[in-house]
């Protein structure tokens, strides 16, 4: 199968299974999953690491968890792969409480793995490219103040030396007076 038609596969099974979670359709999401499927879902839809072997299996962890999960926003992330028979993709979604990754494998149209994970909590996005804060000092550096060496210092000249760690730094308390 070429890999623009697996693409297109992938994608058919993504927006069907998304569009029976949005719809709350247990049953018809269960159908979109072959009679011998594996599901292992990492914190996304269970807040638990769990396997689900089987529709059975799959149709009472989504009785049990679409309300609160709310997943949506199915998309694919790569070129899907065809491989001993079953063609694999990686997709992201969301979450009513964040972001997560997946992986699926299909085998005649129905799915046969599923792994997902939640990757962020939505609020609590990890600070990265332009979004990282300034001023964090990256690598081993073995004179380096921990953050809290650097919070008990008022000055930051008098404590950024290892033979200064553990004293009182000296500020200015005002009318050409030091106090310690």
């Amino acid at each position: 199968m070429a890999a623009d038609s697996a693409g297109r596969e992938v994608s058919r099974w993504l927006e069907a299974f998304g569009k029976a979670l949005a719809k709350h359709d247990i049953a018809g999401a269960t159908l979109l999953f072959d009679a011998g499927c594996y599901w292992r879902d990492l914190v996304s839809f269970t807040w638990t690491i769990k396997t689900f072997e089987g529709r059975d299996e799959v149709k009472a962890m989504l009785s049990a968890t679409l309300s609160a999960a709310k997943p949506a926003k199915f998309v694919q992330l790569g070129t899907a792969t065809e491989a001993n028979g079953a063609i694999e993709e990686w997709f992201a979604f969301e979450t009513g409480v964040g972001s997560g990754t997946g992986h699926l494998r299909l085998r005649n149209g129905k799915c046969w793995t599923l792994l997902t994970t939640l990757q962020e909590l939505k609020g609590f996005e990890e600070k990265a490219w332009r979004a990282r804060e300034r001023g964090v000092e990256q690598g081993v550096h073995p004179e380096r103040l921990s953050w809290a060496e650097r919070r008990r210092c008022t000055t930051w000249t008098r404590c950024t030396t290892a033979e200064n760690r553990g004293q009182t730094p000296i500020s200015a308390a005002g009318g050409g007076r030091v106090a310690a």
